[in-house]
């Protein structure tokens, strides 16, 4: 859980820097999203990143944040995959690797993954 709530601080710190005022977060960890969305005391273990990214949201723009199955997040998925964060830093790429654009466009094109759930 350390590594998505690190992301989600860098990603709005990141659209804020950016300019952005507006700004949907979808995550495929609702475990994240009610620890973020929780009491900050009931949370010591990640009391540091929770108090900036609090900060954050209490800033003068518009931040949503909703849960979304790994399904619909493939490329957030796929980049995870990927590796694309060290320890020490994020890398920010300029232009989509390959390896996503095919999901870039179903994305856009509204192409709908089916999730298999176990009955009983």
């Amino acid at each position: 859980m350390l590594v998505e709530i690190s992301a989600l601080l860098f990603g709005l710190q990141l659209a804020w820097d950016s300019g952005y005022r507006k700004v949907e977060v979808d995550m495929d960890s609702l475990a994240t999203i009610h620890l973020i969305l929780g009491s900050l005391a009931a949370n010591a273990h990640y009391s540091f990143l929770l108090v900036q990214i609090h900060g954050l949201l209490k800033w003068s723009w518009q931040v949503a944040l909703s849960h979304c199955y790994r399904e619909a997040n493939r490329v957030a998925d796929v980049l995870a995959n990927l590796e694309v964060t060290t320890k020490d830093h994020y890398q920010l790429l300029q232009v989509p690797p390959a390896i996503v654009t095919g999901l870039l466009h179903e994305d856009v094109q509204g192409v709908a993954m089916s999730r298999l759930v176990q009955s009983g």
